[in-house]
């Protein structure tokens, strides 16, 4: 009997990619030498030190392991988008984290993101379905559109 296929669900990284760098090479390790796929459930930017690092390095993974690698849209990539759009009131982005991610990137507003990022997080899907039939959708996406909005779907 063959090993099921492996799902590693991550989520609510915030600009930690230290500890993001350290649960993946936990991940591969776990996997030893068996391919496994990765779902990011969202939310990289906002409160950490390093969103820009933390958005490069799953972006390079998408890249390196195209097929395995879901990348999801949470809450705070969504409030950025709509910040930029100018559909979103800044000053809450900011004091809910949009502060760190600004200084992660070395700008002073969310429109002055580097276009790569910002069309990264554009192109992100709200929920995927894996080959085993997995579903999902990020809470943050299922409760709130954007933060201060709640609502419940």
């Amino acid at each position: 009997m063959s090993a099921p296929p492996l799902l590693h669900a991550i989520g609510d990284i915030h600009g930690s990619l230290q500890k993001l760098c350290d649960l993946i090479a936990q991940c591969e390790r776990h996997a030893d030498g068996r391919p496994a796929t990765f779902v990011f459930l969202g939310d990289y930017i906002d409160r950490g030190p390093d969103s820009a690092g933390v958005v490069d390095t799953v972006m390079r993974l998408q890249s390196r392991l195209t097929e395995r690698v879901i990348a999801l849209k949470g809450n705070h990539e969504a409030v950025a988008i709509e910040v930029i759009d100018g559909e979103a009131d800044e000053e809450l982005w900011l004091r809910e984290g949009g502060v760190a991610t600004l200084r992660s990137y070395g700008v002073a507003r969310a429109s002055d993101l580097p276009a790569a990022h910002v069309a990264w997080m554009r192109s992100l899907r709200s929920t995927t379905t894996t080959a085993s039939g997995f579903s999902s959708m990020p809470e943050s996406i299922r409760t709130s559109r954007s933060m201060g909005k709640a609502t419940t779907t």
